[in-house]
């Protein structure tokens, strides 16, 4: 979580800026720093609100995204460093 701004600069480097961004309301994602970069790149930054049904349906799929992502790392051998590779 400390290194949400970090990571979400090398991700639009690598990736590209996302249109829209969609977070939770954590402090760390929430941040004026992450605000500014958010802003400064051309993107829209979502904060869900907690405990709704829209939160707890983003979650249930993330979920349902990192079950199959290590079944399918557990089927193929695949060492636990890929993680974030696998889940692109």
């Amino acid at each position: 979580q400390k290194d949400y701004d970090q990571a979400l600069k090398a991700f639009s480097k690598e990736v590209g800026a996302p249109d829209v961004l969609v977070c939770d309301p954590h402090p760390t994602q929430t941040k004026l720093e992450v605000k500014e970069y958010c802003n400064k790149i051309g993107t829209k930054l979502r904060v869900l609100e907690e405990r709704t049904q829209w939160a707890d349906r983003a979650e249930l799929y993330i979920g349902i995204l990192k079950d199959g992502t290590r079944k399918d790392m557990r089927t193929s051998d695949a060492p636990v460093v890929l993680w974030d590779y696998c889940m692109e």
